[in-house]
């Protein structure tokens, strides 16, 4: 062989045994140097008014920001990714991975996480949003939620204030006995409530309420405050009653696995992102509800907003506790969850 060519044959071998560890360094090189990924969620909320998914976008906005643009959440309203009721409903859809957020609430998954009766809220237990978070933060509310959703393939980021559920009627009663004989529309643990004091109660679609006012089909209604004046209900009930029958808890949760694989980081951005907002929530949900009951009063035909006695609230509370025993038998954690709310009203002289 010619030793120049020889020479040649030399530089060519250590190159290429070179390229390998230049590759690699390079390829590190590069990687360093790339953005970071993407991460981009679907998020259903399970409510269709502005207020809902006025907050909601506040807080896709505030992830987006505080992720630097590490994780864009796309917020969808009721029924549009999937239905909020039904075979394949929402709680189905982000615990199975199809979407992976829900903004909704318990009253909704009950028949699939029964500790979320207890979630929702339990009649005539917290009044406000401040009494919600102690039991929740200080009593250990969260931890035992989370439990129960987690079970579910779910990961329970945070309870949320709403407005209460009020007695609304057509004619005024004085007391709770005036209840015998009236025909009221009631969910769950309100139904039964009303019942023990002799009123018939049905089940009826949010919907089809004012129309069943109107005929007389019902003498009263469970409902939040808001459809006062939302749904024109001041112009076929005359009366509301305080305090509400409950106080409940929206909520934003996660598909378990989703959640998991975001790094500490983005969880702590999504988690300070809600929890920076549930003040403000409350204020403008007290706010909505205080305006609307005002112009029900002076515009609506609505006649008077009253308060229950002390001694019928007591009553209320007693008949309350037994429904909530009802629901504290479903499980242990149930039970657990249960006796926190009592210990919670036992330590605030309610009960």
């Amino acid at each position: 062989m010619h030793p120049r060519k020889g020479e040649d044959a030399m530089k060519k071998i250590a190159i290429m045994l070179s390229l390998p560890f230049l590759s690699v360094g390079a390829l590190g090189a590069l990687q360093q140097a790339s953005p970071q990924e993407v991460i981009n969620w679907k998020l259903q909320c399970y409510f269709q008014t502005p207020q809902s998914l006025g907050y909601m976008n506040q807080f896709i906005d505030k992830v987006k920001e505080k992720s630097k643009g590490r994780l864009l959440i796309k917020g969808y309203s009721a029924d549009q990714l999937v239905k909020t009721m039904g075979v394949l409903d929402a709680v189905d859809a982000v615990a199975g991975g199809a979407i992976e957020m829900g903004w909704g609430t318990g009253i909704y998954h009950e028949g699939k996480i029964p500790e979320a009766g207890v979630e929702f809220g339990l009649p005539f237990s917290w009044e406000t949003w401040a009494e919600q978070k102690e039991l929740y933060y200080k009593y250990g509310l969260l931890e035992k939620v989370r439990e129960a959703y987690a079970e579910k393939g779910l990961y329970f980021v945070s309870p949320h204030p709403a407005g209460p559920y009020l007695l609304m009627t057509k004619k005024r009663i004085e007391g709770l006995d005036d209840l015998k004989g009236m025909k009221l529309r009631a969910p769950g643990m309100e139904a039964k409530i009303l019942a023990s004091f002799g009123a018939s109660t049905v089940g009826m679609p949010g919907v089809e309420q004012y129309m069943a006012l109107q005929r007389g089909t019902i003498d009263g209604t469970v409902y939040v405050t808001l459809a006062l004046k939302a749904m024109k209900l001041h112009e076929v009930v005359d009366y509301v009653y305080y305090p509400g029958f409950i106080k409940p808890t929206t909520d934003l949760y996660a598909n378990l696995k989703a959640w998991n694989s975001l790094s500490p980081d983005l969880q702590k951005a999504v988690q300070e992102s809600i929890d920076e907002i549930l003040d403000k929530m409350n204020e403008g949900y007290d706010r909505e509800d205080a305006l609307g009951l005002m112009n029900s009063l002076i515009d609506g035909g609505l006649k008077g907003a009253i308060r229950f006695s002390d001694a019928d609230v007591a009553r209320l509370r007693q008949a309350a506790v037994k429904v909530w025993d009802e629901l504290a038998a479903k499980s242990p954690r149930c039970k657990e969850m249960v006796e926190m709310v009592k210990r919670f009203m036992k330590d605030k002289g309610k009960i």
